[in-house]
């Protein structure tokens, strides 16, 4: 997150300050907080939606398994100092992992 925001600040009109001032936004900085609120709702939603059986048996595993992987790599490859760890993408991952693991065992796969 802090590499994101770094680099769109750095980015005088990067697409993101575009995209942010055709939004009615002020500027990136605006435009990346609601995407980094966006992506926590998201994240808690999925959350939420993976605790119901059926939503495992739907879903599309191995791109989930990607995400994770992803998210966990990147942790790995660039670690950053975080006060919290609630609500981060790490965080969200680990839960789909566990929800996951939870639906697998319901179903019995």
């Amino acid at each position: 997150r802090d590499e994101l925001k770094q680099h769109v600040m750095d980015s005088s009109m990067s697409l993101l300050e575009v995209g942010a001032i055709e939004c009615g936004l002020h500027n990136s900085a605006e435009a990346f907080e609601a995407a980094v609120t966006y992506t926590k709702n998201l994240g808690s939603l999925l959350n939420v939606v993976l605790s119901h059986v059926e939503a495992v048996q739907m879903i599309d595993l191995t791109l989930l398994i990607r995400h994770v992987s992803q998210v966990l790599r990147a942790v790995v490859d660039s670690p950053a100092i975080s006060v919290t760890f609630h609500d981060t993408q790490e965080h969200f991952a680990l839960l789909y992992l566990w929800r996951g693991a939870e639906g697998f065992e319901e179903v019995g796969e």
